[in-house]
């Protein structure tokens, strides 16, 4: 039987705040009142403040110098910034993964990719934003590196919070193009390649998105839903 060390008080609320921040719940600009807060959460005031002090540490809560907390904004450059940072840590958890890979994660791998370029088609932003959340993760979950999740999951929760493609986007394609590159690098085994092909695509999808012409982004609160 398997054993789990229960959370504490602070360690649930600060779950708590952050999938209600991650999902939408907390809406962008959103002001966050300890008593309130611990009022709602059945808790006392202590534990708030600690989790507020932790998402604030997460960029995910905004301190003023007056003391007003609220749940954090975010400009198009400020997201594509952290997106680019998913990027340099999803291309040293490529190559760290791939040696380790077995021939079923690449048929996973390849399942994804049909998944997301599917979803895409159809009009399924959630769906496509969910694959492409699996292809990340399961590079990371290889690279077998604490660290290096423990940063992942900080930076991809608050990019996904700020950002998401909608579904007539114009630039989902260059998502698909990119993660086809990445997954044939990927499956010819060919690290070099593989972590090129992650740069490349980064950079194009970087540049696209800060172009007059880019549409499509969601900034504040992506929805979950289709």
């Amino acid at each position: 039987m398997s054993f789990s060390v229960p959370q504490t008080r602070g360690e649930a609320v600060l779950s708590q705040l952050r999938a209600e921040i991650i999902s939408g719940v907390l809406a962008p600009g959103e002001v966050l009142k300890d008593a309130e807060v611990a009022a709602r959460l059945g808790v006392s005031i202590t534990p708030v403040r600690e989790a507020i002090a932790q998402l604030a540490h997460e960029g995910l809560i905004e301190v003023s110098p007056n003391r007003w907390r609220r749940v954090a904004q975010m400009s198009l450059a400020e997201a594509v910034a952290t997106l680019d940072v998913q990027f340099i840590l999803y291309a040293g958890a490529v190559e760290r993964a791939l040696p380790h890979l077995s021939d079923d994660d690449l048929a996973r791998q390849r399942e994804l990719l049909e998944d997301m370029s599917t979803a895409v088609k159809r009009g399924r932003p959630a769906a496509a934003a969910a694959a492409v959340a699996d292809i990340f993760g399961m590079a990371v979950e290889r690279a077998a590196n604490p660290d290096l999740k423990a940063v992942w999951k900080m930076v991809f929760d608050r990019g996904r919070r700020f950002m998401g493609l909608s579904g007539s986007s114009n630039l989902w394609d260059l998502w698909v193009a990119g993660f086809t590159t990445v997954v044939e690098a990927v499956e010819s085994r060919d690290v070099e390649a593989a972590v090129s092909s992650v740069r490349a695509m980064a950079a194009q999808i970087r540049e696209q998105t800060l172009s007059p012409d880019a549409h499509g982004y969601v900034l504040g609160s992506p929805s979950p839903h289709e």
